[in-house]
């Protein structure tokens, strides 16, 4: 893919969601930095089924990416006091290049199909990542003021494909109707 991914969401309304507002919404659904996974400790409603709750570990405010196959992804989120924790220990432990697996899904509003659909997803998988030495690791020290509850901070992880992972799938979507399989990373040798 050649084209540039830069999806603003809406994270107060990924808490408190409602459909007829049709807000951009995403979610890191699995987190692992290095050895420790942080909990899906947040349960908020799915876009695509209002009536079921998604177990996310974070809420996203932006996704970047080049769309280039070996360039990072740049995630912008929040996340809970807990997984702060978690986050925090594993900030000040890191010593460049450290692994990170991310399960994540931006879900978007088709008007025309008048419904929810995935516009950039891992495709139900841990995409395997390693950190960039360029752009560290970020956490704010304080807590966000909107939404309010439930506590939560803002944080950011610039992430390249790890070169160990060879070609990952990534599902992009601009509709229902048109998805294409993206690929992230390279094959072994190439």
């Amino acid at each position: 893919m050649s084209g540039l991914i830069n999806i603003p969401c809406d994270v107060p309304k990924a808490f408190d969601f409602k459909i007829k507002e049709m807000p951009i919404t995403g979610y890191i659904l699995s987190m692992k930095l290095k050895d420790d996974a942080l909990k899906a400790d947040w349960g908020v409603k799915d876009p695509e089924n209002p009536n079921n709750l998604l177990d996310v570990v974070a809420i996203l405010d932006h996704i970047k990416w080049s769309g280039k196959a070996t360039d990072p992804i740049t995630f912008i989120g929040r996340m809970s006091t807990e997984n702060r924790k978690v986050y925090n220990a594993w900030r000040a432990k890191q010593e460049g290049g450290s692994d990170v697996l991310i399960n994540w899904v931006i879900k978007e509003y088709d008007d025309g199909a008048k419904q929810y659909y995935q516009s950039f997803h891992s495709e139900g998988a841990e995409i395997k990542f390693m950190t960039t030495e360029t752009q560290p690791p970020d956490m704010e020290p304080k807590e966000e003021a909107k939404p309010e509850k439930p506590k939560n901070y803002k944080f950011t992880l610039c992430l390249s494909p790890k070169s160990e992972g060879g070609v990952q799938m990534l599902g992009y979507a601009t509709s229902v109707d048109h998805k294409m399989p993206v690929e992230l990373g390279i094959k072994a040798g190439g």
